[in-house]
């Protein structure tokens, strides 16, 4: 079944593929020329001037990746020959990857947005009651957008809200894990645009996407030993 749905869904972007290919090319080509216009070699080095990026460079980006492929790639390579002698297979395949090799029976963290933004309060409370207090502002202020319903367009997002300080959350919940990883995520947003309220300055609080991610990413992680309030 999981093959069936794989190849249902590739075949489908497959159909696409030449059109798809050709619009990216053209992309290419403008972007370059954009660079070239503006005196650079290549989209790369003008696109880091753009985003005014000067605490790290393109050297440091390379590093980094050497640093993944050395010391993170063998621990996805281990994970992978475990999955797939639990399985017992002799390869793994793009859809044996989501499989639970434990067999058990999926998570249900929640029933609706209501069970999920209360348990979310207990998660963050857990971990510091200043960030229990900064969810509860969400809660009673109503400033969340959870639960998936008919017409609803999908996603998920903060929103900052720069008036009040009380950022908006809005997100497509239906019970699943990775709602509960949705919500800690935005919340890890939502932490960030209350602390910043008090900079002087809005475009003080427009992050680059590293910068924003480091709040929401790192609640993921920091959270996770108080999943048990949802679990």
């Amino acid at each position: 079944m999981r093959k069936t749905v794989y190849e249902k869904v590739a075949t489908r972007r497959l159909n696409d593929k030449d059109t798809l290919d050709e619009l990216f090319n053209k992309l290419i080509a403008l972007r370059t020329q954009i660079a070239r216009n503006a005196g650079f070699d290549n989209y790369r080095d003008f696109k880091f001037a753009e985003l005014c990026r000067f605490d790290y460079t393109i050297d440091d980006c390379f590093q980094f990746h050497n640093a993944i492929q050395k010391s993170i790639m063998p621990l996805i390579e281990h994970f992978d020959i475990e999955r797939k002698k639990i399985l017992q297979y002799d390869k793994l395949k793009p859809y044996d990857m989501d499989v639970d090799i434990d067999g058990d029976t999926p998570l249900q963290p929640f029933a609706d947005g209501k069970e999920m933004m209360e348990k979310a309060v207990k998660c963050f409370d857990a971990i510091d009651p200043f960030l229990g207090i900064c969810m509860t502002q969400l809660q009673t202020l109503n400033r969340v957008d959870l639960d998936s319903r008919k017409g609803k367009a999908p996603g998920g997002y903060n929103y900052p809200l720069y008036e009040t300080g009380v950022p908006f959350i809005f997100m497509n919940a239906s019970g699943l894990l990775r709602d509960l990883v949705t919500i800690v995520h935005e919340g890890g947003h939502a932490v960030h645009s209350i602390v910043t309220h008090t900079l002087p300055q809005v475009d003080f609080k427009s992050f680059p996407s590293e910068v924003a991610e480091l709040a929401s990413m790192s609640m993921e992680l920091i959270s996770m030993e108080h999943w048990d309030n949802f679990c």
